[in-house]
């Protein structure tokens, strides 16, 4: 909403968001006569791009990346969605909208679509009688979910409206007009200065300002801030992909201080436990600390995946204390893991990369990863960041007034690890051949190797599969054909010997095996098909340098075979859906 075309600003703040995954995309535009035009697209945003290219210069619109969840793939119900003079976009889902829409079937009103998103357009447009503050409170109140809205109103044509409730919403105002998003990126070409939305909150942005309500419809206040990422961060800066470009910089990251005084030196004081609960890479990181934060604090340590603990009874013998890990800090299974412990009025620790996410807002404590915007869907910079995080928060936690510093540098540490990147890719063009890949690994090498067949799953499309190096001839061994590679992580001295055991047991049976050992490591001539050396560290220092390994196997994986890497198929980068 501004002074300037809407058509532009829109799509250019779409394909800033394409990184986000997404299998349809629309645009609302409103004129002055209050003409809402709309255009879908089942394409990408360049598509969208063709065909508004005839749409009027309104001042006005909206636009959004639809993800599928309710109705499949299909103009039909690909958003924006209208319903009598409400025109709307959303993020998240209408988890009573089975009831909503038989409420307004009973008005006459039947979707067109097979989205919950349309019958929360009906459900507003049935409530509404001339404010659109009054109809959107009034909605929120009836709709079930994390959702985010941003609406417009055919009588309103100077104005957007939106709302959210455990869903990103961020809005800016400069000398050009107001913006608003569900992620910082799209808005950060305008400006740094903008403000997360709080829960429950209505805003109204004209060009000339950007008005706050709660839901008893009084003024609200908004808490403007400077973003903490700038739009040179979310270019590719010379990459031929993001991810490479986000490998490359996790020295970088890594040599970032992290602020861990939200955290009590005592938050461990009736603790009886602990549980790190997490989703995809964020819990392989956990996975990774676990061991570590068991020596640091004394107490066992637990790994959950948030999907999983949302399902079934809530278990909390004794006290424990949670802590959530989440790059977006939107994800929804973890967030709703977060409330679950919080009614049980558990002590909860939030890791997140994004600042002022409904995860850090939830916690108790919060602890920032520092890791930047993280635009490729498969996770990498993020991943160590959090990793690092977690070891230090072990130590923070311990009691025993550790300097928050690692016994390596994990900086330097993957610095080094890139210099394999030409050994690496080597290895890389081996394995894109493959079918099947095994990922092999002990303790914290097991976790890395889930990590390392998660990233190759995720962008080149070959199976793999994590196996603990010992459990191999425990059935796994009967999966090995010739030919088929094995990728064996062995960072400690004392699983270098079951590890050489395991290879010989593949190359028997004539399948390939390649090793990542420390530089220091010695390795008899012949045991494998090749070696990637990392630098010599000791326990949880030595999985950063690991991971930049299977993370650039992975990426040059995907690029032998020519795959889309930064947006990898059927896959979202924020899982802000259950």
């Amino acid at each position: 909403m501004g002074r300037i075309p809407a058509r532009e600003n829109v799509l250019e703040s779409l394909r800033l968001l394409e990184y986000r995954g997404y299998d349809s995309a629309g645009i609302a535009l409103i004129d002055i006569h209050g003409k809402i035009h709309v255009e879908k697209t089942t394409e990408k945003v360049e598509s969208l791009c063709q065909k508004t290219g005839n749409m009027p210069g309104c001042m006005a619109g909206i636009g959004h990346t639809r993800w599928a969840t309710h109705g499949e793939v299909s103009l039909r119900n690909a958003h924006p969605h209208t319903a009598g003079s409400v025109t709307l976009v959303h993020n998240g889902i209408v988890e009573n909208y089975l009831a909503l829409m038989q409420e307004m079937a009973k008005t006459g009103r039947v979707p067109a679509s097979d989205t919950d998103t349309e019958v929360a357009a009906m459900l507003m447009d049935c409530l509404y009688d001339g404010d659109p503050v009054v109809a959107l409170t009034r909605a929120m109140g009836r709709i079930e979910g994390g959702n985010a809205f941003a609406v417009l109103f055919a009588d309103r044509p100077g104005e957007i409206y939106a709302v959210s409730r455990d869903a990103p919403l961020m809005v800016m105002h400069t000398q050009d007009g107001s913006f608003l998003a569900s992620d910082a990126v799209a808005l950060l070409r305008y400006g740094e200065t903008m403000a997360v939305v709080p829960d429950n909150t209505v805003v109204r942005c004209t060009a000339s300002e950007i008005r706050a309500y709660n839901l008893s419809g009084q003024p609200a206040q908004l808490r403007y801030g400077n973003a903490c990422w700038t739009a040179s961060d979310v270019e590719l800066a010379g990459y031929s992909h993001f991810m490479l470009k986000e490998i490359h910089e996790q020295p970088q990251v890594l040599s970032r201080k992290m602020d861990f005084s939200s955290v009590p030196e005592d938050v461990l004081r009736d603790a009886t436990d602990i549980r790190i609960v997490a989703c995809g890479s964020a819990m392989h990181a956990g996975l990774a600390v676990k061991d570590y934060m068991e020596e640091q604090t004394g107490l066992c340590v637990s790994v959950e995946i948030a999907s999983e603990y949302v399902s079934g009874a809530l278990r909390h013998v004794g006290k424990p204390l949670f802590v959530f890990v989440s790059q977006s800090g939107e994800t929804a299974d973890t967030l709703l893991a977060l409330k679950r412990a919080k009614s049980i009025g558990a002590k909860c620790i939030c890791v997140v990369n994004v600042r002022g996410s409904s995860i850090a807002r939830a916690g108790d404590y919060v602890v920032y990863t520092q890791a930047g915007p993280e635009i490729s869907v498969a996770s990498t910079k993020a991943f160590t960041a959090q990793v690092v995080a977690l070891a230090l928060l072990a130590r923070r936690m311990s009691g025993r007034g550790l300097s928050l510093e690692l016994e390596y540098d994990p900086a330097a540490l993957a610095e080094k690890a890139l210099k394999q990147e030409n050994a690496i890719r080597r290895i890389a063009e081996d394995l894109s051949c493959a079918e099947n890949i095994f990922y092999l690994g002990s303790g914290m090498d097991l976790a890395l190797a889930r990590e390392g067949a998660l990233k190759l799953k995720e962008i080149s499309y070959i199976h793999a599969e994590a196996c603990a190096t010992g459990e191999l001839k425990h059935g796994c061994l009967s999966l090995v054909e010739p030919a088929m590679p094995s990728v064996m992580i062995a960072t400690g001295r004392e699983g270098l010997g079951r590890s050489l055991t395991s290879a010989e047991e593949i190359r028997s049976r004539r399948g390939r095996v390649y090793l990542i050992v420390p530089e220091d490591a010695k390795i008899p001539d012949g045991c494998c098909d090749g070696v990637i050396r990392i630098p010599t560290a000791s326990g949880i220092s030595a999985a950063v340098p690991v991971a930049v390994c299977v993370q650039l196997l992975a990426y040059y994986c995907a690029l032998k075979l020519g795959k889309q890497i930064d947006q990898p198929r059927n896959l979202a980068k924020s899982v802000t859906v259950i």
